[in-house]
C-alpha cells in the first residue's frame, strides 16, 4: 500500500497536516541558525561547550540571530550568553 500520495480529506486532518509542517519548517530554521552559530564559532576559534550549546538550544529565531551578529561583530562568545 503506498500513501505517499496521501492527502487528508477533512478540514481538521488538513489543518492539522499543514500545521506540522509549519513546525517541522520553523524547527528546521532553528537548527540552520544553531548550525551556523556553531561553524561561525569554529571558524573563529571559540571552543563550542556544552553551555553554548544549552544556551542556543534555549534561544529563540530572534535571539539566535542576535547572538550570531554579537558573535560575529565581537569576534567572541558573550559574557552573559551561557
Amino acid at each position: 500500500m503506498d500513501i505517499s500520495n496521501w492527502e487528508p480529506q477533512s478540514d481538521y486532518a488538513k489543518r492539522w497536516k499543514a500545521e506540522g509542517k509549519a513546525e517541522g519548517k520553523a524547527e528546521g530554521v532553528l537548527d540552520g541558525e544553531r548550525l551556523a552559530l556553531r561553524v561561525l564559532c569554529d571558524a573563529l576559534g571559540i571552543a563550542w561547550t556544552e553551555a553554548h550549546d544549552a544556551h542556543a538550544r534555549g534561544c529563540d529565531r530572534a535571539q539566535l540571530e542576535e547572538l550570531l551578529g554579537t558573535v560575529a561583530r565581537e569576534r567572541r562568545w558573550p559574557a552573559s550568553g551561557g
